[in-house]
């Protein structure tokens, strides 16, 4: 949903409305040295050409073939042929691509490895969490839903983690598109990450998209007893409505909000304050002079001209 330009005042308000969550860093693994081979030779000099591997009819039927195969190999077989050299240098290669973000070639490298290993996403075998770790953000940053997702139905060690720390990432880079493609799946941190997502979008003028992240949010925190959550995320909800020019419903919204914090807060309380300020301006956009008197009179001296944001 689109609407007119935000004032001055709606970007102050929005500045300060929900805390910028941090992105935690993993550290990188010990890079192994490889060794130097025809193939891997021939995928450095397209590299070091400032070309990307190009992706081919092949990878997808494999990639589908891998994911619904059911392996005939035991754990042990595995694990032995793992080990074999060109397993060995199609994992250190990947990784090391995959530490230099270079994703398109450590999604190919990888690849390599499984076939040179003949293992599936399914089957158990030395390194299969990195290596699926690796595989799972290199499909997410090329914009690779699909496999992505066959990738993403697997368990393994440090997937919530990732999915958390890339959907964070997105939303920091302006990728919306991207975080919801993540933020539609469960996983644990998601709650703060959908809201972040909100502010995003309705920094963009996309107040719809931000309507519905809201409104999940609260879907989901319906048992929630903090009240105090409750109330800020639907006096953000109010606000986004409000910004939508859709002022019935933000004043629906707001005037519930306002009671809630008048009776748990108190009617002298910088957050009942917020949304009698809130109610004001709602009134004056419906054209309601009377009723946007009444609540600015309930406001400290001055207090009117300024918005405040709810935060932690």
């Amino acid at each position: 949903m689109s609407g007119e330009a935000l004032t001055a005042q709606q970007r102050t308000q929005i500045e300060l409305w929900i805390p910028e969550p941090t992105i935690s860093e993993e550290e990188a693994p010990t890079a192994v040295p490889t060794e130097t081979t025809e193939d891997s030779e021939s995928l450095a000099q397209s590299t070091s050409a400032g070309t990307s591997p190009q992706p081919t009819n092949s990878r997808t039927g494999l990639t589908a073939a891998l994911s619904h195969r059911v392996s005939q190999i035991t754990i042990q077989d595995s694990s032995d042929r793992f080990d074999n050299t060109r397993t060995q240098r199609w994992l250190a290669s990947g990784r090391e691509k995959f530490h230099k973000k270079d994703y398109a070639n450590a999604e190919q490298l990888l690849q390599r490895m499984l076939r040179s290993a003949d293992a599936t996403y399914k089957t158990h075998w030395r390194g299969r969490d990195e290596v699926l770790r690796m595989l799972a953000v290199s499909y997410c940053q090329l914009d690779l839903w699909e496999e992505a997702t066959l990738v993403l139905e697997e368990d393994f060690e440090g997937k919530e983690k990732a999915v958390e720390a890339m959907a964070t990432e997105f939303c920091l880079q302006g990728r919306e598109d991207a975080a919801k493609h993540l933020l539609a799946r469960e996983f644990q941190g998601k709650d703060k990450i959908l809201e972040f997502y909100a502010k995003r979008v309705y920094w963009n003028g996309k107040w719809g998209e931000s309507a519905d992240a809201l409104v999940r949010l609260l879907q989901s925190r319906e048992a929630d007893q903090d009240k105090l959550v409750q109330m800020r995320l639907t006096q953000a909800l109010a606000e986004v409505r409000f910004a939508s020019r859709a002022f019935d419903e933000a004043l629906e919204l707001c005037l519930k909000v306002t009671a809630d914090r008048k009776q748990i807060l108190g009617s002298r309380h910088v957050l009942f304050f917020q949304s009698i300020n809130l109610l004001t301006l709602i009134y004056e956009a419906k054209n309601d002079s009377v009723e946007a008197e009444r609540y600015r009179k309930l406001l400290p001296h001055g207090f009117y001209c300024i918005i405040l944001s709810n935060t932690n």
